[in-house]
């Protein structure tokens, strides 16, 4: 959906804070939901959301303005990066 780039920027606020509360590493995918008095709530996280071309997580960041492509290589070089210290190469 469309939203005003204010609730935009608080809607991606509150994703960013719930990943880092969870402590959830290098991907998840969390929902969030507005009611009825505008307030914005999360609905769930998903720590291990799929990543088929078709799936909300992708169809998420191409919203974005990413590639299939760069989405799957930035999730690898930041699980490289935690794992051994360093990006991919």
């Amino acid at each position: 959906a469309q939203v005003e780039s204010s609730l935009a920027t608080l809607l991606q606020d509150i994703a960013v804070a719930t990943f880092r509360a969870c402590q959830c590493r290098d991907y998840a995918r969390v929902d969030l939901r507005i009611d009825r008095s505008g307030q914005p709530f999360v609905l769930e996280i998903n720590s291990m959301p799929g990543l088929s071309m078709c799936g909300t997580y992708a169809l998420a960041a191409m919203t974005a303005g990413h590639s299939y492509s760069s989405l799957i290589n930035r999730i690898l070089d930041l699980a490289h990066t935690r794992s051994f210290g360093i990006g991919i190469p």
